[in-house]
């Protein structure tokens, strides 16, 4: 198997200009106040009130979890709100979450406190309103190519899967729920990504299919690994026939975790490891 495996031809004019205007959509929905670029902090929550601590500093109030919520006990003079309502907290104020799960929950200042249930866990994560956001830009990337669309096709599974999962953190693991596989053809040789539905009806079909994938350039010019997103050509459903597509890697994206040591994301499934290099979409990020 080659090192790289181009396909099709080069992107014509009206498609570069496409995939600049996903890259900008993406870069716009990164810089966000508090968005996945501002993170600061993280912090497991124990049964017994501690401080949260962020940069080697406590911060104000006591933290814990109780009866399957986090719980934080704070003066008003602390200074935190309720980011939902404003309010001050004044006492103790408690928030549930499902697993997976996470609530934007108190700020203070320019920091927001997202609590959120990881892995039968409770988690503290800070994001930093005020964080240099532009120390990411331009976000790192291959040239935008042809030869990385790939025609492809999604089979549908009958029943969707529920998979144990690792994630970027060694000390939790994850879940992952599973619809089918993209099916692709590289040099000859097919491989099967498994992947998630998206754009889910209340019919149970759907229009898009995600599959979370490694390859040859994880750890070296990329994230330990990446996700992509594909477009199906028609809805497809549980146990339906196949569905065409194109499974274009100049839109492969990283996870959170390649900004901040902060995330806690979902790993690939084994089998969805690809032995060549993709030398398309974003690369890795220089902290």
């Amino acid at each position: 198997m080659p090192e790289t495996a181009p396909r099709t031809g080069p992107y014509t004019a009206e498609e570069t200009a496409a995939w600049e205007d996903f890259r900008r959509q993406r870069w716009e929905g990164l810089a966000v106040r508090h968005g996945w670029l501002s993170l600061t902090g993280f912090q497991w929550l124990a049964e017994q009130p501690a401080a949260l601590t962020v940069d080697g500093e406590d911060l104000p109030g006591r933290w814990w979890t109780q009866d399957g919520q986090a719980v934080l006990e704070a003066a008003a003079a602390d200074g935190w709100v309720l980011r939902e309502s404003g309010e001050p907290v004044d006492g103790q104020v408690r928030v549930g979450a499902q697993e997976n799960g996470s609530v934007m929950w108190v700020e203070r200042g320019a920091l927001l406190v997202e609590a959120g249930l990881r892995d039968g866990r409770w988690m503290l994560r800070v994001r930093d309103g005020g964080a240099d956001l532009q120390r990411f830009a331009p976000l790192p990337v291959w040239p935008a190519e042809g030869p990385w669309r790939l025609p492809a096709r999604w089979e549908p599974w009958e029943r969707q899967q529920t998979r144990r999962i690792g994630t970027i953190r060694p000390d939790t693991g994850g879940w992952a729920t599973l619809d089918g596989e993209l099916v692709l053809q590289v040099d000859g040789v097919e491989h099967r990504l498994a992947g998630s539905a998206g754009g889910v009806e209340a019919d149970g079909t759907y229009d898009r299919v995600t599959v979370t994938f490694h390859d040859r350039t994880n750890g070296v010019s990329s994230a330990a690994w990446r996700f992509l997103t594909v477009e199906l050509d028609e809805r497809a459903r549980p146990g339906g026939p196949a569905v065409s597509a194109v499974a274009d890697f100049n839109r492969s994206l990283n996870y959170p975790m390649a900004f901040s040591p902060h995330a806690t994301c979902p790993a690939p499934v084994p089998e969805n490891r690809l032995p060549f290099e993709v030398s398309a979409g974003e690369k890795a990020v220089r902290r």
